[in-house]
């Protein structure tokens, strides 16, 4: 069975921005309710957070029942 994934991330080790992309209508519809962001931080369908709080959003998002992928890239 396929792993249905609400949000990924995405960042290389030590950046000071992480990038949050919500994959399903679910994880889209809990950042608009509940998730303030400047439009700024949005690009391309993902949003941008200092990396002091991305691990923060990350447990908070799976605590609330998402799935949520890290993508760390490989060297």
């Amino acid at each position: 069975m396929s792993r249905q994934v609400d949000f990924r991330v995405t960042g290389r080790p030590g950046a000071t921005v992480f990038r949050f992309l919500p994959l399903s209508e679910a994880a889209r519809i809990f950042v608009d309710a509940n998730i303030k962001l400047e439009p700024s931080q949005w690009h391309e369908g993902s949003f941008a957070v200092e990396d002091r709080f991305a691990r923060d959003l990350a447990a908070l998002l799976t605590e609330e029942g998402f799935d949520v992928l890290d993508e760390q890239p490989q060297h």
